[in-house]
């Protein structure tokens, strides 16, 4: 799933994808491979950091997006949350760092694993 939040001027503001994979690595492995995907993208200042979101086992990113030609600085918050048989991986990419963080949180609130 892929959103754009757009205001009213027509400006994205933020950008929400989420991606459902196999449960089949824990946590704690994914963040070295993650390290490296948010390098290759250009990002700074990037904090990972072993959580959990409710009941389930999760890896959360934060990272900045440095400003391009034309382009403001982003901030992206990622979290990889381990379900029975499923991880959900969502990624929040806004114009503000603690808008970002707190998007993140707010769709991870609603994640129920039947």
């Amino acid at each position: 799933m892929l959103v754009y939040r757009v205001s009213p001027s027509g400006t994205v503001t933020g950008i929400i994808n989420v991606n459902v994979v196999p449960a089949t690595t824990p946590p704690s492995q994914l963040m070295p491979q993650l390290a490296e995907a948010v390098a290759q993208l250009g990002g700074t200042h990037q904090h990972d950091s072993l959580t959990t979101f409710g009941k389930y086992a999760a890896v959360l990113v934060t990272y900045t997006l440095p400003a391009r030609a034309g382009k403001p600085a982003e901030y992206g918050a990622q979290a990889y949350v381990h379900g029975p048989a499923s991880t959900p991986v969502i990624t929040v990419t806004t114009l503000n760092a603690a808008d970002a963080t707190a998007t993140l949180r707010q769709i991870t609130d609603t994640i129920r694993f039947s």
